[in-house]
């Protein structure tokens, strides 16, 4: 209840923090994590396939977390399923992503995607 997700995304002052350094992933990564916490997920999905068309990628694959949940939420399974190789490549984030994900589903052909892909 401390987060202020109904504000807009917070432009870091001149004066203090110099000017704005080029936008690369970490820049569209931190603006699709601020939409997801306000449920928008068009937007999610708007800033992280831009940074994608731009050539920036995550260097951790947890960073495709937002992406992935907002395609949960929007029943783009076949937009997610390039993204679940990666994610099935490290056991750890197979396990957050059945969590997260199956907790996003938006209908049950998601949801049983989620649990076959990501679950089992």
């Amino acid at each position: 209840d401390k987060v202020l997700v109904n504000s807009a995304f917070p432009e870091a002052p001149e004066s203090i923090f110099g000017t704005e350094p080029q936008k690369n992933w970490c820049y569209y990564y931190q603006k699709a994590s601020f939409a997801r916490q306000q449920a928008n997920w068009t937007q999610v999905i708007k800033l992280q396939e831009k940074a994608l068309a731009e050539g920036y990628y995550p260097s951790d694959s947890v960073e495709w977390f937002p992406l992935l949940e907002a395609y949960a939420h929007q029943g783009e399974k076949e937009k997610m399923r390039p993204y679940v190789s990666i994610l099935r490549e490290e056991p750890f984030l197979m396990v957050q992503a059945c969590q997260t994900l199956a907790l996003a589903a938006n209908n049950e052909e998601m949801q049983t995607y989620i649990e076959k892909k990501l679950c089992e």
